[in-house]
């Protein structure tokens, strides 16, 4: 299938398949990231609402002052090398598209993490200059639980005509699941993340669990350098304005904001669930000494 990449163990990297050429259009356009489908419906509408509602400022112009930056969400940012160079050059194209004002930068789900790759790799000056503020939606920073399930038995994405195990050759190609692997360092051994009944997997069993579901190739790409490299940057989030929408069982639980004013650099979050707190207040402990730098 052409959305499948192939993974060279030589080069710890993956590639697409000699058979197909794949493409993302519509780099800094809005229509990209408006709706998932190309034949829109509002079932798979995605940023247009936003996009709309930003459009009644006078100073909000699709493809000018308001632009996407779709990339292949297959890969782990380690595998996008392109990607930073022309994130960096759309930043400061809508800059002046602006006025020469400073951008707003949004990232939802896995885009967040790029997002926090992308500055993390950007000069303090470059990021003084051009960005204005991060917004972080829904970002998996701590991992996702649910690309465990997918590496174990596919995702339908609710197409119930299809057997999540008919999409999961496909999936497990993908870098950019073992990228959304639980956090080790957030996740106790006690508590179990997979449970069958003749065993349980919690985040520090990865090695287990991925020969136990008959994949290997997982296990060595979690090990190799480049990806480990990656993990640990993105946990390190950037001394710029940072705001972030965290979610819990699917409902916004808490806003974390982080912003720099004269008296130096001020953070706060709010928790409007009282179970997500415990949850959020351990991932603060162990990214907190990274959180500014």
């Amino acid at each position: 299938l052409g959305l499948s990449l192939v993974y060279d163990p030589v080069t710890r990297k993956s590639r697409d398949p000699d058979s197909a050429d794949v493409y993302f259009p519509g780099w800094g356009e809005t229509w990209s990231i408006e709706n998932l489908d190309s034949y829109r419906h509002s079932r798979t509408e995605y940023c247009g609402p936003m996009i709309e509602s930003l459009r009644r400022d006078p100073f909000f112009v699709s493809n000018w002052t308001i632009r996407g930056a779709p990339f292949d969400f297959r890969k782990a940012p380690n595998e996008n090398e392109g990607f930073i160079n022309k994130l960096m050059h759309l930043i400061e194209e809508t800059y002046q598209n602006g006025g020469n004002r400073s951008v707003v930068l949004l990232g939802h789900s896995l885009g967040a993490k790029y997002g926090i790759y992308f500055l993390k790799s950007m000069k303090k000056s470059w990021k003084n200059t051009y960005i204005k503020t991060f917004v972080s939606l829904s970002a998996p920073l701590g991992g996702s639980v649910k690309a465990l399930k997918i590496e174990a038995s596919g995702d339908n994405f609710g197409v119930f005509l299809r057997s999540p195990l008919s999409f999961r050759p496909v999936q497990r190609t993908l870098p950019s699941l073992a990228f959304l692997l639980p956090d080790s360092r957030l996740w106790s051994p006690k508590e179990p993340l997979i449970i069958t009944p003749t065993t349980n997997y919690s985040a520090h069993d990865y090695e287990r669990f991925f020969h136990d579901v008959n994949y290997s190739i997982a296990e060595d790409v979690i090990n190799s350098e480049a990806f480990l490299t990656v993990v640990v940057v993105v946990s390190k989030v950037d001394s710029v304005n940072y705001l972030a929408f965290f979610k819990y069982l699917g409902r916004s639980a808490c806003v974390q904001s982080i912003s720099k004013s004269k008296r130096g650099l001020k953070k706060c979050y709010y928790v409007s669930k009282k179970k997500a707190k415990l949850c959020l207040n351990k991932m603060f402990e162990i990214y907190e000494r990274n959180i500014i730098h």
